[in-house]
């Protein structure tokens, strides 16, 4: 299934209280995988503050340079957001 450019129709609410970095969500398409890419990386931090999905994010999307992430809703230097760094 696509789901890099889809828009997903139910739309994930923001973490309540945030305990953890977390993203400019009023610039954020809601509909586009990055931000369920946001939520499973703020769950992840909560539960294991060392794991490495950011760098297997990132790995991910330099083995595929063609794709375009703008399309999957990632904002330009999303790199530099809080939650990312």
């Amino acid at each position: 299934m696509r789901v890099w450019n889809k828009e997903v129709s139910f739309i994930a609410t923001d973490p309540v209280q945030h305990k953890f970095a977390w993203i400019d969500s009023s610039t954020t398409n809601k509909k586009r995988i990055y931000y369920r890419l946001c939520i499973i990386k703020y769950l992840l931090f909560s539960v294991s503050p060392n794991n490495s999905f950011t760098h297997k994010l990132k790995s991910l999307l330099a083995k595929f340079p063609t794709v375009d992430i703008k399309a999957m809703g990632f904002p330009v230097d999303w790199e530099n957001e809080p939650l990312w760094t």
